[in-house]
């Protein structure tokens, strides 16, 4: 007869609701203890690394992200925001050449990852670099195009992917007119969902 052996291995789904318990105010100290908590119990777990980084990112404390992000990328080296995520703590961090070729990795793994190319493309512009730029350009307009036809660009599915696609990347990057136009149109229409579905706040009362 032998005991059962202890083991300080939290279960996955646990792990996974320790780490999302603070979606909503995901940069404040209280998530950031959440999240450290849950690589404590599950540190072979690289989505729990992951986000981590992204906490320790929005609490500005990049270098300590990218130390995070790095963890989550070794435990599994195909998780494409872990990539993309560190290339944004990297910039952070003044390091834009190795942002650069993290936010390719992400696309390598997913190239249809839209935020990557997105950063890649800011990278890019920063250093100079245009290779490869004109072809993920007119990929990204062949996307775009693709999914206005079909009434879905700004909504669903779609809105989380090209969420941080906004009207300003669309003035400085060689895209037609018709994509700034569609690009405008869609950030609108997010922004006019989302104040509609915010609560209202009662004015203070004068004094």
């Amino acid at each position: 007869f032998s005991r059962p052996r202890r083991t300080t291995t939290m279960p996955r789904p646990l792990v996974h609701s320790c780490s999302c318990r603070c979606e909503e105010t995901l940069f404040t100290p209280q998530a950031h203890r959440h999240y450290a908590e849950a690589v404590r119990l599950a540190p072979q777990l690289a989505e729990a690394h992951s986000n981590l980084g992204t906490a320790l990112k929005g609490l500005g404390r990049h270098a300590e992200a990218a130390a995070s992000y790095s963890a989550a990328i070794r435990l599994k080296p195909h998780l494409c925001e872990a990539h993309k995520n560190l290339g944004a703590a990297l910039t952070e961090l003044g390091r834009p050449r190795d942002a650069v070729a993290s936010f390719a990795t992400a696309l390598d793994i997913n190239p249809q990852f839209w935020p990557a190319l997105y950063d890649l493309l800011d990278g890019q512009q920063f250093l100079c670099d245009w290779r490869g730029r004109e072809a993920r350009l007119r990929e990204l307009e062949r996307h775009l195009d693709e999914w206005h036809s079909r009434g879905r660009l700004g909504a669903g599915p779609t809105e989380r992917l090209h969420a941080g696609l906004a009207p300003f990347h669309t003035l400085v990057w060689p895209v037609s007119d018709k994509t700034r136009r569609r690009v405008a149109l869609s950030r609108a229409r997010r922004d006019v969902e989302a104040a509609e579905a915010a609560p209202l706040v009662a004015p203070p009362r004068g004094g």
